[in-house]
Formats: C-alpha cells, sequence, structure tokens
C-alpha cells in the first residue's frame, strides 16, 4: 500500500484522537507483535503500535527508529498522597514532599499569590514566577525542584501529583 505524507498525517491525526485499543483494532494489533508493511514517500517502511499507543514507523528518512513518530498523550493517573491545605509564608520558601514516581504536579492557590523557582535559588515575595490566587500551576517536570513562597502574608497550595 502506497502512502504520501498527507495521508500519513492523517493516519497519525486519527490515531491522535482514538483511545489505545481501539488505534490497535484499526490496525491489527490486538494481542499480537505483528507489523504492517507500507510504502511512505516511495519507500518500503514497517509500523506498529506499541501496548502505549505510540505509533512506530521503521525506515522513516529524517526520523530515528529509537522514539516513537506519535506518541500518546500521557494518562493522568494520580500518585498518593497529596498534600492539601499546605500553608506557604512570606518568609522562607516551601518545598514539596514529592512521592517516588511523580512527573508532574497540580498546585492551586488560595488565599494568596505565590511565586516559585525551580532553579536551585529560593524565590522572594518580590522574585520568581508569579501565579495568582484562584489559579492552578501544572508543572510537567519533577516537583521536588519547586521551591515556593507566599507573595504577601500566608498563601495555601493545593497539591495534586501525577505520573
Amino acid at each position: 500500500m502506497k502512502f504520501g505524507r498527507f495521508y500519513v498525517l492523517i493516519l497519525f491525526s486519527f490515531l491522535a484522537i482514538c483511545d489505545n485499543a481501539y488505534a490497535q483494532q484499526l490496525i491489527g494489533h490486538v494481542n499480537s507483535n505483528i507489523s504492517t508493511q507500507i510504502l511512505l514517500d516511495g519507500q518500503p517502511s514497517t509500523f506498529s503500535v506499541d501496548a502505549n499507543g505510540a505509533l512506530w514507523v521503521d525506515n522513516y528518512t529524517g526520523h530515528s527508529s529509537t522514539t516513537p513518530i506519535y506518541s500518546k498523550p500521557a494518562q493522568f493517573v494520580p500518585v498518593a498522597p497529596s498534600q492539601m491545605a499546605l500553608s506557604v509564608s512570606s518568609t522562607s520558601a516551601t518545598t514539596l514532599t514529592v512521592p517516588a514516581g511523580v512527573l508532574y504536579a497540580n498546585i492551586t492557590v488560595e488565599g494568596e499569590g505565590i511565586r516559585w523557582r525551580d532553579d536551585g535559588t529560593n524565590p522572594t515575595a518580590t522574585v520568581g514566577q508569579p501565579v495568582p490566587v484562584g489559579a492552578m500551576l501544572t508543572y510537567y517536570a519533577n516537583p521536588s525542584n519547586l521551591r515556593i513562597i507566599a507573595q504577601q502574608g500566608t498563601a495555601t497550595i493545593d497539591v495534586s501529583y501525577y505520573k
């Protein structure tokens, strides 16, 4: 079967909106290690979908065979314990107690605005990335690197962890 770039883009876009099981059924990979041969820009290629929903294409010019062409967006898997009603003062930076395996965190701000830094330096009430009251910071890195301080008085943060 011959596919041009346009058709492959449509396939990737379609797989992006499908759930993993349905995407695997579409290309015949349910409970199997069978891959499908295609011609991609006139070049024989093999594509498959792994158990995590990532689309792999071998022998495609300009793309590494060690990374998927398309990787299904991460699933939100909560990691306990979360930290609720954590008090943050404006006089000293607070760090989080992060459970093992966490990849990112959602932090909701209450009471007073906060500032954060993740470069190894403590923020101050006037220096750092500001987050206003009522906002949620989604931090897509190791939350252990975060240092948080209230902009004035005492803020309260609620932190949920995910992997």
